[in-house]
């Protein structure tokens, strides 16, 4: 067995040659500001709008015929948009928050523009809504 004084000499040499460094840790919490404009110009016929929407949706689901259709978001009440910078180095983007779906992309409004960051996945995105 070794005396104590070695060993305690030994653990003393071990510790003061370690430089330990703590990580970083990514919390995963960022904040957007985003900005609300509300719809002035359109808002009289918002409810007009939203009620011949709603019975378009309506029919097509009673008839049991569901197909695929374009239903227009025009004269929304109030649109939500947030800027954020995509890439490195960064393209400015216009998003539009969707406040009834899951769904953001970009390129909608200011075309996609592939930067030293980018990969091609190969990948196409389609997103299809079924109403019933």
């Amino acid at each position: 067995m070794f005396p104590s004084s070695a060993l305690l000499s030994f653990a003393l040499v071990a510790i003061s040659s370690v430089a330990a460094t703590p990580i970083q840790r990514d919390t995963g919490k960022f904040s957007l500001a985003f900005a609300a404009r509300v719809n002035v110009t359109g808002s009289q016929n918002i409810a007009e709008h939203d009620r011949a929407r709603a019975a378009a949706l309506r029919q097509n689901a009673q008839s049991g015929n569901a197909k695929r259709q374009t239903v227009s978001v025009d004269n929304t009440a109030v649109t939500y948009t947030a800027s954020v910078g995509v890439g490195s180095p960064a393209t400015q983007y216009t998003l539009l928050i969707d406040t009834g779906s899951s769904n953001t992309w970009v390129g909608a409004e200011t075309a996609y523009t592939a930067t030293s960051s980018s990969s091609d996945t190969g990948n196409t995105v389609r997103v299809d809504y079924f109403y019933m």
